[in-house]
C-alpha cells in the first residue's frame, strides 16, 4: 500500500514488484521507509524472508491495487491476516462493514470535517469515512481512542491497509476522559 501511495501522483514505478536485481535489499528500503512515514518503530529492523519467500508474495499481490480496492474486499485481507487470537482476547464487537457503510452514507463528510471514534475497536468507521470522501485523511483531521493497546494496534494495521496510517490514533479511555476534547469534532461515529 505505502509502495501505491508513493508513486500514486508522480507516475513512478513500483518497487513492490518482481526485478532481478536486489530484490531483498528493494524490498526491505521500502520496508524501511513505510516504517518512518508511519512512525512505527515498534517493528522489526527489517523483513526476515527468504528469497523464494518474497518472490511467492510478490508474485500473489503484484497484480492488484489497494488503493481501489472496494472497503469489503481489503476487510476480508484485513481479518485474515489481523491475528484471531488478538481480535479474540479483544472481546469485542466488530461492526459488519455494511453497517458501518449505511452509517457513513447518512453523513455529509466534507473535508475538513473533524471526526472521532471514541470506542474505536479496528477503526472500520474510520475507515468508512475515509472511503466517502478520500480527502479527509489528508487533513489530519480524523481520531481514534480506544482503551486497549492491541486495539489499537489492530486500528493502526486497517487504517494503513485502507489508505491512512497517519491519523491521530490513540490509547485513551473514553469514559475515563469523557471531558478531554469536548466541542472539537463535527463527527462521533461509534457503534
Amino acid at each position: 500500500y505505502f509502495d501505491e501511495k508513493q508513486c500514486e501522483d508522480n507516475n513512478k514505478i513500483l518497487t513492490f514488484q518482481l526485478t532481478n536485481n536486489n530484490l531483498s535489499k528493494k524490498i526491505n528500503e521500502l520496508y524501511s521507509q513505510a516504517k518512518l512515514y508511519y512512525s512505527n518503530q515498534n517493528l522489526s529492523e527489517n523483513l526476515n524472508f527468504n528469497e523464494e519467500t518474497l518472490i511467492s508474495i510478490i508474485k500473489l499481490l503484484q497484480n492488484y491495487t489497494f488503493l481501489n480496492s472496494k472497503q469489503d474486499i481489503l476487510q476480508t485481507l484485513f481479518m485474515k491476516f489481523a491475528s484471531s487470537t488478538l481480535k479474540t482476547e479483544l472481546s469485542q464487537f466488530y461492526t459488519p462493514i455494511s453497517i458501518v457503510e449505511f452509517i457513513i452514507s447518512l453523513l455529509n463528510i466534507e473535508n475538513m470535517n473533524k471526526l472521532i471514534d471514541p470506542a474505536g475497536g479496528s477503526a472500520d468507521f474510520l475507515v468508512g469515512a475515509i472511503k466517502a470522501n478520500r480527502k479527509c485523511a489528508t487533513n489530519d483531521n480524523i481520531y481514534y481512542w480506544d482503551c486497549s493497546k492491541n486495539a489499537v494496534e489492530v486500528a493502526k494495521l486497517n487504517m494503513i491497509i485502507n489508505g491512512d496510517g497517519k491519523s491521530h490514533i490513540y490509547e485513551k479511555d473514553s469514559i475515563e476522559n469523557y471531558n478531554d476534547n469536548n466541542n472539537e469534532f463535527d463527527f462521533v461515529i461509534t457503534n
